[in-house]
């Protein structure tokens, strides 16, 4: 979280607030957005209800959300609230880093979907028109955002992307981590799947998100291609015994989320079973 707010603080383009919306937690999130200027909100909001509170208690022009293991590239909040001038919601493509082989991995498969609208999703909104929709369906806490960018949509809103990337933190990424962190996007993903049969039958299908990435990596680089396939295939794993698991067990996710203002920007913890969650609003 550290490195996400200094971040957002050396952006071209500055922030007229910072936010963060912590879900009481113990981690020394209040001392770390403290130390960057930021204000504290504290909600015990699961994470579609704490963006819509991010959104809603700030007056800014635009939010972004960004997780807190995010890192924004110095002009993204510029270009963003330049193009929602035009525009009423952003696609901001990731890119991401970390160490080890299976983060590699996961950089490489997510270049794979770089442009493809099933996959990606808006994460930056004028903040009225993403209120007058609705935020963030608070039922759900697995799929929101493609259930957004589907609404947004049939609202008619206007979208684009930026050209400026942002990049996502994986850390030390393994195949342990993997399937813990689907596990818990698997235990609440039912109820999107429920809703949205059609696109889900594209965006949560196999062939198409395991075996389909990994042969066109393997067709220039082998080993990550196996690899892709490898990894999505672990994380499918853990999707699936969320989904069995969410049928018995009321989902318990923890997650952190914070935001910005004059422009917005939200910042969302990782997904952990033992911290609590936080967001972020910078207006």
């Amino acid at each position: 979280m550290d490195s996400c707010l200094d971040s957002i603080n050396r952006q071209s383009r500055q922030c007229g607030d910072i936010v963060v919306v912590d879900r009481y937690s113990m981690d020394g999130t209040v001392q770390i957005a403290k130390a960057h200027g930021a204000s504290i909100i504290q909600s015990s909001a699961t994470r579609s209800a704490a963006r819509n509170i991010g959104a809603r208690g700030s007056d800014s022009f635009g939010v972004l959300f960004v997780d807190s293991d995010m890192i924004l590239l110095p002009t993204l909040v510029e270009e963003c609230e330049e193009l929602l001038r035009q525009y009423d919601s952003l696609v901001v493509p990731e890119a991401s880093i970390g160490r080890g082989f299976w983060a590699t991995c996961k950089r490489v498969e997510r270049e794979n979907y770089l442009g493809n609208m099933l996959i990606e999703a808006p994460r930056c909104f004028r903040r009225e028109l993403f209120l007058a929709i609705g935020g963030y369906d608070e039922n759900l806490e697995a799929g929101e955002d493609w259930e957004l960018r589907q609404r947004s949509a049939r609202k008619g809103l206007k979208l684009n992307r930026t050209r400026t990337m942002i990049l996502h933190d994986e850390g030390e990424y393994s195949l342990s981590t993997a399937f813990k962190r689907k596990y818990m996007y698997g235990k609440t993903v039912r109820r999107y799947l429920n809703r949205n049969p059609s696109a889900s039958l594209i965006q949560v299908n196999p062939m198409i998100r395991v075996m389909d990435p990994g042969v066109r990596i393997m067709s220039h680089d082998l080993k990550h291609g196996l690899g892709v396939i490898i990894l999505r295939g672990i994380e499918f794993a853990g999707a699936a015994a969320g989904v069995v698991s969410g049928r018995t067990r009321a989902p318990t996710e923890d997650s952190r989320h914070d935001f910005t203002d004059n422009f917005g920007v939200v910042e969302k913890e990782p997904n952990s079973d033992s911290k609590p969650a936080a967001r972020l609003s910078a207006t």
